[in-house]
């Protein structure tokens, strides 16, 4: 009878034993199917903090002058740069996404306000082919050749999207347009690469250099 009773005793220890050897796996992700969590790089972290931090001072400049345009031109880019972070990790690319339609919402208020700046309409563009809008990315872009022909960075885009949605001849002569206008550019050389990239059948597989 006694030891019965040492038995019934040792039982609660053995299950307390169990359950932490299944679960302090499980906590550590090794084992049941559980993934480790991917640390993001510290590079693409620090990047993200700078610009998490320029848009909540830019978000506080708004609303204390909510008549300063310029806070919100500041703040369209910072979220932008922020969803270009984002989207290098793949843990986060909702976050990117939304980000993405943040900066388009300030770009289209400093817009209304300041209608025909080039520079905002470039990167109001990039950010709609970064969320697969890519005909409504053109349109913009075509906007800005249209105000200035010798925008580099324009052409440049325009090609990258005829490029980038299969739309190789196409392709072409914008990104020809954007290397004739400064091959010794970043940007020239950028559309370089893409072009040849178009004359040799090739998918894309970069990034324009700037947006």
């Amino acid at each position: 009878m006694k030891d019965n009773v040492k038995w019934l005793l040792l039982i609660p220890g053995i299950i307390i034993v169990i359950g932490l050897a299944y679960l302090v796996p499980k906590l550590a992700g090794v084992g049941g199917g559980s993934t480790p969590t991917q640390r993001i790089d510290p590079g693409i972290q620090q990047q993200m903090n700078d610009a998490q931090n320029r848009i909540n001072t830019y978000q506080a400049q708004g609303k204390t002058n909510p008549a300063d345009v310029d806070s919100t031109k500041n703040l369209g880019e910072a979220y932008l740069d922020l969803a270009q972070n984002q989207e290098q990790n793949n843990q986060t690319v909702n976050d990117a996404n939304r980000n993405f339609k943040n900066a388009i919402d300030q770009f289209r208020k400093y817009l209304a306000a300041n209608p025909g700046n080039v520079d905002v309409m470039i990167d109001l563009g990039f950010a709609y082919s970064q969320l697969g809008m890519s005909e409504v990315a053109l349109r913009e872009l075509q906007q800005v050749t249209a105000l200035a022909p010798k925008n580099q960075r324009a052409w440049l885009n325009i090609g990258y999207i005829y490029l980038q949605t299969g739309r190789t001849d196409q392709s072409k002569a914008p990104l020809q347009k954007a290397v004739s206008l400064d091959p010794n550019s970043d940007t020239g050389k950028e559309a370089k690469k893409f072009l040849d990239q178009a004359n040799s059948g090739a998918t894309p597989g970069l990034t324009p250099v700037s947006p």
